[in-house]
């Protein structure tokens, strides 16, 4: 005789299978901003700024609010541990990059969320002549002007550098970071 599950209990099952997949993909996205921020820390060491004598705050800003993206408490927890030079870190929330918001000049770094789809047009072309690097999460940011944007392939996390992008932006990065990355002219 086999058991079988009563027809009542199906919804149940369903539901727990449901919330299991749920927690293990909420899990793997909190490993993945924890990479990102951790790649966002790194970058800083591969990148020259054009004013390497600059005293004031590192900003690295990200854009949209606090519930928009996962990275921002793994940004906010390594910052007190690190400097640039001489320069304290300092993580902020910039709220929406929308055309009148001016806290994205502002920023040494600026995080593009997922969430900043709608306005990365605007932002990059903002920008575009500023010695802020650019760093997004979405596939297609860096064909769109982002200078970094974080991809995974083969369920890997990887990045992608937009040349241009960077360079418009008065920034150098060193060859070592340049070779890890896929190149857009």
């Amino acid at each position: 005789m086999r058991w079988r599950l009563p027809t009542s209990l199906w919804p149940l099952l369903l539901i727990v299978l449901a919330a299991g997949v749920w927690a293990q993909d909420d899990a793997e996205a909190q490993r993945l901003a924890k990479f990102k921020a951790v790649f966002i820390y790194s970058f800083i060491d591969y990148v020259q700024w054009p004013d390497p004598a600059a005293t004031d705050d590192f900003v690295i800003g990200v854009a949209g609010d606090s519930t928009d993206t996962d990275i921002l408490p793994y940004l906010q927890q390594i910052a007190p541990r690190r400097k640039v030079g001489q320069r304290n870190i300092v993580v902020r929330v910039i709220g929406e990059p929308t055309a009148t918001n001016r806290s994205v000049e502002a920023c040494d770094i600026l995080f593009l969320p997922a969430s900043a789809t709608a306005s990365i047009d605007t932002v990059c072309a903002r920008l575009a002549n500023a010695p802020t690097l650019t760093v997004g999460d979405t596939h297609g940011y860096a064909h769109r002007g982002v200078g970094i944007n974080f991809v995974l392939v083969e369920g890997r996390l990887k990045f992608e550098i937009n040349r241009g992008a960077v360079t418009a932006m008065g920034l150098k990065m060193s060859s070592e970071l340049l070779k890890l990355a896929t190149i857009y002219e």
